[in-house]
């Protein structure tokens, strides 16, 4: 229900919050930001929920996504703000290591997984 209710009010807060501080680009930012990580929120949701029994997986998951958002939530920004310069050498540490944890997790499960049967 919380994510129902985050998903409807942050769209509604930003336009508010726009047109109080009369920014345009508070809600076309924002949105555009608040969209992407609403979709990264509720696809966490479901790949914990369909992974519950396995969690080390659903954690690889969640490194994986975490790639997807991050990178994405740099692009829209990088767009929106014209003078704004994406760092490559910190997107790719940013890549690289939750690649690696990511691995370090679908590790684990494949570990436990075949210490449990």
């Amino acid at each position: 229900m919380t994510l129902y209710v985050l998903s409807v009010t942050i769209f509604i807060y930003l336009f508010v919050l726009g047109q109080i501080l009369n920014l345009p680009m508070v809600y076309t930012l924002g949105s555009a930001v608040s969209g992407v990580s609403l979709a990264g929120i509720w696809c966490m949701y479901f790949l914990f929920y369909k992974l519950k029994h396995r969690l080390w997986s659903a954690f690889g998951g969640l490194f994986l996504l975490a790639i997807a958002v991050s990178l994405t939530i740099n692009h829209l920004t990088s767009y929106f703000l014209k003078d704004y310069t994406s760092d490559m050498i910190s997107d790719a540490v940013n890549v690289i290591s939750l690649v690696i944890l990511s691995m370090i997790c679908f590790a684990v499960d494949r570990y436990v997984a075949k210490k449990r049967y």
